[in-house]
């Protein structure tokens, strides 16, 4: 089963950076800053679990930045595109306006 990255096309990605595509293979990622339409990285991953057999990792190590950049030609990773609601937790307004809107959900 090959690796699966969860991408979301938006109208504006300067906020969050894109994932750079082949056909449907994870070609690389584009630092945030660039404007305009493209495909942002949703945080969401499926993975097998022989991914990191045989790898030296620290104990604490970023999973894109210090694993998926220098093996990503031969990770082969695919991006599975979604129009599902994306909000980024990660920044504190956005993470209250989630708090409202999932609690509405329930």
């Amino acid at each position: 089963r090959r690796p699966l990255i969860i991408g979301r096309q938006l109208d504006d990605t300067e906020r969050y950076g894109r994932l750079r595509l082949d056909g449907v293979r994870l070609a690389g990622f584009a630092e945030k800053g660039e404007r305009g339409p493209g495909i942002i990285n949703t945080g969401h991953y499926l993975l097998p679990a022989s991914l990191f057999e045989g790898q030296a990792l620290p104990e604490k190590f970023s999973f894109e930045t210090d694993f998926l950049v220098p093996h990503i030609a031969d990770i082969g990773m695919e991006v599975f595109l979604t129009d599902g609601h994306f909000i980024d937790i990660g920044v504190p307004e956005d993470f209250l306006r989630a708090q409202t809107e999932l609690a509405q959900v329930g």
